[in-house]
């Protein structure tokens, strides 16, 4: 994780959470590139924001993804320097809000693809090896499985001595400014291959996804993209995805409850 800006917490104050994790990408601001300056980005940034105002069938996605990778930069000293709040990130860079360009920002950071890495034989062994364990008392058991992958991803938390409640609920409204997913339980049978998954920071609405394992992955992307802490409440829920799933060392120590978990299920 990275030394990142203080977030808002429910009495306003600034939150006090101790900075255990130091990122390979910490405070990352690349230079602009070649023939780009404050003028140019700001009229990209201008068009970013009319683009967006258009409905999805009239944006062009080539010009988006120009767009975003041209104003990447400026974008890093606005959330690194500018401890901007949610809100005020998306009314700059309304085009960031979805899951795709949340996916795309992370790999502009740290040039990992978190759908990929997901899916690599080791990492869903690992994952098949957790599902296969004693379900943790925290274990959430009003879902519906869907696979082996999402049996492994309910119950990391619960082996880890976290919560899930901490950050995934069913619920259409955050109760927290802290990142949270809420599950979209169409049917009301909590059947998890039916639902889609929203991810709020700030209750504000980041973006939605489409499958449990990807939203796990946005839960840990929008860490990174916003520059946040690590909640206390799941943080070692979320240092295990950051160097056991992505694969992102850092200096920092890993709690022994992460390696155990880690070693066990290899």
């Amino acid at each position: 994780m990275l030394n990142k800006r203080k977030k808002p917490t429910e009495d306003g104050k600034a939150a006090k959470e101790k900075e255990m994790n130091v990122w390979c990408v910490k405070n990352f601001k690349p230079e602009l590139g070649a023939g780009e300056d404050a003028t140019s980005i700001n009229i990209l940034t201008k068009q970013m924001q009319a683009s967006h105002a258009k409905k999805k069938k009239q944006q062009d996605p080539i010009l988006t993804r120009t767009s975003m990778e041209k104003t990447f930069p400026a974008r890093r000293v606005d959330v690194v320097d500018g401890a901007m709040s949610i809100k005020d990130v998306k009314e700059k860079y309304p085009l960031l809000f979805c899951a795709d360009e949340i996916m795309a920002e992370f790999h502009r950071l740290t040039e990992v693809n978190l759908y990929e890495t997901i899916e690599e034989p080791d990492i869903k062994e690992v994952l098949h090896s957790i599902s296969q364990m004693r379900q943790p008392t925290k274990s959430p058991g009003w879902m519906k499985q869907d696979s082996k992958q999402d049996t492994a991803l309910l119950a990391l938390p619960g082996h880890l001595n976290e919560d899930i409640s901490s950050f995934m609920q069913f619920s259409t409204s955050p109760a927290s400014a802290s990142a949270v997913i809420l599950v979209n339980d169409k049917d009301g049978d909590k059947d998890m291959s039916k639902s889609t998954y929203q991810i709020f920071v700030e209750k504000v609405k980041i973006g939605e996804w489409y499958s449990l394992d990807k939203a796990y992955m946005g839960l840990l992307g929008v860490h990174y993209v916003f520059h946040l802490s690590y909640p206390p409440q799941y943080s070692k829920t979320l240092i295990f995805m950051q160097k056991f799933i992505a694969k992102l060392a850092d200096r920092t120590r890993t709690p022994d409850s992460v390696l155990n978990l880690w070693t066990k299920a290899q």
